[in-house]
Protein backbone atom coordinates (compact mmCIF):
# COMPACT_ATOMS: atom_id res chain seq x y z
CA UNK A 1 0.00 0.00 0.00
CA UNK A 2 2.84 2.35 0.91
CA UNK A 3 4.60 1.56 -2.38
CA UNK A 4 1.45 2.35 -4.35
CA UNK A 5 1.04 5.68 -2.54
CA UNK A 6 4.68 6.60 -3.25
CA UNK A 7 4.26 5.76 -6.94
CA UNK A 8 1.13 7.92 -7.19
CA UNK A 9 2.87 10.81 -5.42
CA UNK A 10 5.88 10.51 -7.71
CA UNK A 11 3.64 10.47 -10.79
CA UNK A 12 1.88 13.64 -9.64
CA UNK A 13 5.20 15.37 -8.96
CA UNK A 14 6.54 14.35 -12.37
CA UNK A 15 3.45 15.75 -14.08
CA UNK A 16 3.77 19.06 -12.23
CA UNK A 17 7.49 19.39 -12.96
CA UNK A 18 6.94 18.61 -16.64
CA UNK A 19 4.08 21.09 -16.79
CA UNK A 20 6.21 23.78 -15.14
CA UNK A 21 8.98 23.23 -17.68
CA UNK A 22 6.69 23.11 -20.73
CA UNK A 23 4.47 26.04 -19.71
CA UNK A 24 7.56 28.14 -19.09
CA UNK A 25 9.03 27.42 -22.50
CA UNK A 26 5.95 26.94 -24.65
CA UNK A 27 3.21 28.84 -22.74
CA UNK A 28 0.16 27.50 -20.95
CA UNK A 29 -2.12 27.58 -23.97
CA UNK A 30 0.64 26.40 -26.29
CA UNK A 31 1.07 23.22 -24.26
CA UNK A 32 -1.57 20.52 -24.46
CA UNK A 33 -2.26 17.84 -21.91
CA UNK A 34 -1.04 15.36 -24.51
CA UNK A 35 2.37 17.09 -24.48
CA UNK A 36 2.59 16.68 -20.71
CA UNK A 37 1.54 13.03 -20.87
CA UNK A 38 4.12 12.35 -23.59
CA UNK A 39 6.88 14.08 -21.62
CA UNK A 40 6.15 11.94 -18.55
CA UNK A 41 5.01 8.75 -20.30
CA UNK A 42 1.82 8.92 -18.24
CA UNK A 43 -1.60 7.57 -19.29
CA UNK A 44 -4.40 10.12 -19.66
CA UNK A 45 -6.45 8.56 -16.88
CA UNK A 46 -3.66 9.22 -14.39
CA UNK A 47 -3.69 12.92 -15.19
CA UNK A 48 -7.39 13.23 -14.43
CA UNK A 49 -6.96 11.16 -11.30
CA UNK A 50 -4.87 14.02 -9.87
CA UNK A 51 -6.34 17.08 -11.62
CA UNK A 52 -9.92 17.97 -12.52
CA UNK A 53 -8.92 20.16 -15.45
CA UNK A 54 -6.00 21.85 -17.15
CA UNK A 55 -6.76 24.97 -15.10
CA UNK A 56 -6.55 22.92 -11.90
CA UNK A 57 -3.23 21.57 -13.12
CA UNK A 58 -2.03 25.11 -13.89
CA UNK A 59 -2.78 26.15 -10.30
CA UNK A 60 -0.66 23.25 -9.03
CA UNK A 61 2.17 24.32 -11.32
CA UNK A 62 1.98 27.86 -9.89
CA UNK A 63 2.23 26.39 -6.37
CA UNK A 64 5.33 24.49 -7.48
CA UNK A 65 6.93 27.65 -8.88
CA UNK A 66 6.11 29.53 -5.68
CA UNK A 67 7.78 26.84 -3.57
CA UNK A 68 10.92 27.20 -5.71
CA UNK A 69 10.75 30.97 -5.41
CA UNK A 70 10.47 30.74 -1.63
CA UNK A 71 13.59 28.56 -1.55
CA UNK A 72 15.40 31.18 -3.64
CA UNK A 73 14.37 34.04 -1.36
CA UNK A 74 15.42 32.08 1.73
CA UNK A 75 18.96 31.53 0.42
CA UNK A 76 19.32 35.08 -0.95
CA UNK A 77 17.06 37.72 0.60
CA UNK A 78 16.88 35.78 3.86
CA UNK A 79 20.61 35.08 4.15
CA UNK A 80 21.48 36.98 7.33
CA UNK A 81 25.22 36.48 6.87
CA UNK A 82 25.18 38.93 3.93
CA UNK A 83 24.46 42.68 4.04
CA UNK A 84 20.91 43.43 2.79
CA UNK A 85 22.05 45.26 -0.37
CA UNK A 86 24.25 42.32 -1.32
CA UNK A 87 21.35 39.93 -0.71
CA UNK A 88 19.18 41.93 -3.12
CA UNK A 89 21.90 41.97 -5.79
CA UNK A 90 22.45 38.21 -5.42
CA UNK A 91 18.70 37.63 -5.64
CA UNK A 92 18.34 39.68 -8.82
CA UNK A 93 21.45 38.03 -10.28
CA UNK A 94 19.91 34.58 -9.72
CA UNK A 95 16.88 35.70 -11.73
CA UNK A 96 19.14 37.08 -14.46
CA UNK A 97 21.04 33.78 -14.62
CA UNK A 98 17.81 31.89 -15.19
CA UNK A 99 17.15 34.03 -18.26
CA UNK A 100 20.69 33.51 -19.57
CA UNK A 101 20.67 29.76 -18.91
CA UNK A 102 17.45 29.39 -20.92
CA UNK A 103 19.13 31.10 -23.90
CA UNK A 104 16.68 34.01 -23.39
CA UNK A 105 13.64 31.82 -23.94
CA UNK A 106 12.27 31.74 -20.38
CA UNK A 107 11.62 34.85 -18.33
CA UNK A 108 9.64 34.89 -15.10
CA UNK A 109 7.17 31.96 -14.99
CA UNK A 110 4.72 34.07 -12.99
CA UNK A 111 5.02 37.05 -15.33
CA UNK A 112 4.57 34.90 -18.42
CA UNK A 113 1.53 33.17 -16.94
CA UNK A 114 0.05 36.49 -15.80
CA UNK A 115 0.30 38.00 -19.28
CA UNK A 116 -1.31 34.95 -20.79
CA UNK A 117 -3.96 33.90 -18.29
CA UNK A 118 -5.00 36.81 -16.05
CA UNK A 119 -7.91 37.71 -18.33
CA UNK A 120 -8.88 34.09 -19.00
CA UNK A 121 -8.90 32.44 -15.57
CA UNK A 122 -10.00 34.21 -12.41
CA UNK A 123 -8.61 31.40 -10.26
CA UNK A 124 -5.18 31.72 -11.85
CA UNK A 125 -5.29 35.54 -11.73
CA UNK A 126 -6.05 35.44 -8.01
CA UNK A 127 -3.24 32.98 -7.28
CA UNK A 128 -0.80 34.99 -9.39
CA UNK A 129 -1.76 38.21 -7.61
CA UNK A 130 -1.22 36.58 -4.20
CA UNK A 131 2.11 35.17 -5.38
CA UNK A 132 3.32 38.56 -6.61
CA UNK A 133 2.32 40.12 -3.28
CA UNK A 134 4.29 37.51 -1.36
CA UNK A 135 7.36 38.04 -3.57
CA UNK A 136 7.27 41.81 -3.13
CA UNK A 137 6.95 41.47 0.65
CA UNK A 138 10.08 39.28 0.77
CA UNK A 139 11.98 42.00 -1.06
CA UNK A 140 10.46 44.75 1.11
CA UNK A 141 11.61 42.99 4.29
CA UNK A 142 15.17 42.92 2.99
CA UNK A 143 15.02 46.62 2.08
CA UNK A 144 13.72 47.41 5.57
CA UNK A 145 16.61 45.41 7.06
CA UNK A 146 19.00 47.59 5.06
CA UNK A 147 17.31 50.70 6.39
CA UNK A 148 17.65 49.41 9.94
CA UNK A 149 21.41 49.09 9.51
CA UNK A 150 21.57 52.41 7.59
CA UNK A 151 22.89 51.00 4.30
CA UNK A 152 19.60 51.81 2.51
CA UNK A 153 18.14 55.30 2.22
CA UNK A 154 15.81 55.82 5.21
CA UNK A 155 13.39 58.09 3.34
CA UNK A 156 12.32 55.30 0.96
CA UNK A 157 9.12 53.38 1.56
CA UNK A 158 10.27 49.74 1.68
CA UNK A 159 7.10 48.26 0.17
CA UNK A 160 6.85 50.86 -2.60
CA UNK A 161 10.54 50.40 -3.42
CA UNK A 162 10.11 46.64 -3.55
CA UNK A 163 7.11 47.01 -5.85
CA UNK A 164 9.10 49.32 -8.15
CA UNK A 165 12.11 46.98 -8.32
CA UNK A 166 9.91 43.96 -8.86
CA UNK A 167 7.97 45.69 -11.65
CA UNK A 168 11.18 46.87 -13.29
CA UNK A 169 12.63 43.37 -13.17
CA UNK A 170 9.51 41.84 -14.74
CA UNK A 171 9.73 44.37 -17.57
CA UNK A 172 13.46 43.77 -17.97
CA UNK A 173 12.91 40.03 -18.38
CA UNK A 174 10.45 40.69 -21.20
CA UNK A 175 12.89 43.09 -22.87
CA UNK A 176 15.72 40.62 -22.35
CA UNK A 177 13.78 37.86 -24.08
CA UNK A 178 12.96 40.19 -26.96
CA UNK A 179 16.51 41.54 -27.36
CA UNK A 180 18.13 38.17 -26.58
CA UNK A 181 20.31 40.02 -24.12
CA UNK A 182 20.83 40.32 -20.36
CA UNK A 183 21.47 44.06 -20.65
CA UNK A 184 17.95 45.18 -19.55
CA UNK A 185 18.32 43.09 -16.39
CA UNK A 186 21.82 44.43 -15.76
CA UNK A 187 20.42 47.95 -15.93
CA UNK A 188 17.77 47.13 -13.31
CA UNK A 189 20.39 45.61 -11.00
CA UNK A 190 22.62 48.68 -11.39
CA UNK A 191 19.78 51.18 -10.89
CA UNK A 192 18.43 49.26 -7.92
CA UNK A 193 21.71 49.76 -6.10
CA UNK A 194 21.78 53.44 -7.07
CA UNK A 195 18.22 53.91 -5.83
CA UNK A 196 18.70 52.13 -2.52
CA UNK A 197 22.27 52.93 -1.52
CA UNK A 198 22.48 55.35 1.36
CA UNK A 199 25.01 58.17 0.99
Amino acid sequence: MQGEYTTMRNTKEELIKAGARLFHRCSFQGTGIADILKATNTPKGSFYHFFNSKEDFGLAVLDYHLENFQELTEKTLGEASMPPLQRIEVFLSFIKQGLVDSAFVCGCPFGSMAQEMSCLSEAMRTKLDASFTQMKLSLARCIAAGQAEKSVKPELDAEESASFIFSAMEGALILGKTAQSAEPVDVVIKMTRTMLLSA
